[in-house]
């Protein structure tokens, strides 16, 4: 039997359930199925957590949490239709398990969400034999202190933040995280 395999790389606005809506038509239409979600948003903001503001809350989470469970609730559907093999995984950071630095509270609590999140969705579709997974990555080499301001300005325009940049030596390059 010949097994159909095929896949996709979207740029979507996950806090748009609109966009994520249309992600799903098109997975639907082009593939039929989707037997695997790979759930990688997020953002950071470096500031201490007295003195966050409802505005930080709000965008962290939106950006860290709901982004993530909405883009579950849209393609869940699909998933949960797919034969064979079925698997969501969720990424969190490693700040998920402990404030990594002093500033960084707000990202560490929302990648605590995360992975509140999975453990539970890992727990809910487990009967259904849908896997769940969480990718924990640490100090990679990215672009998230610049996609960060980047989204950040689009979601509350006129906020104006510093780039969170770690130290640069011994940051993991992208590939070994994951193809």
């Amino acid at each position: 039997s010949s097994e159909r395999v095929g896949g996709s790389a979207l740029q979507v606005d996950a806090a748009d359930r609109d966009d994520l809506r249309a992600l799903a038509d098109h997975m639907s239409t082009v593939y039929g199925q989707v037997n695997v979600l790979v759930n990688t948003t997020g953002a950071i903001l470096s500031r201490p957590l007295t003195e966050a503001t409802d505005d930080d809350w709000h965008w962290m989470v939106e950006s860290n949490v709901y982004t993530q469970v909405r883009t579950v609730d849209e393609l869940l559907p699909l998933i949960r239709s797919a034969p064979g093999r079925r698997h969501v995984v969720t990424t969190a950071a490693l700040a998920g398990f402990g404030a990594p630095a002093p500033g960084l509270g707000l990202y560490s609590a929302v990648k605590h969400a995360v992975v509140g999140y999975t453990d539970s969705l890992r727990r809910e579709l487990a009967p259904e034999g849908i896997g769940v997974s969480l990718l924990v990555p640490h100090r990679v080499r990215g672009d998230l202190a610049n996609s960060s301001l980047r989204s950040r300005e689009r979601a509350q325009p006129g906020r104006t933040d510093e780039p969170v940049h770690p130290p640069t030596d011994d940051l993991t390059p992208p590939a070994e995280i994951g193809p």
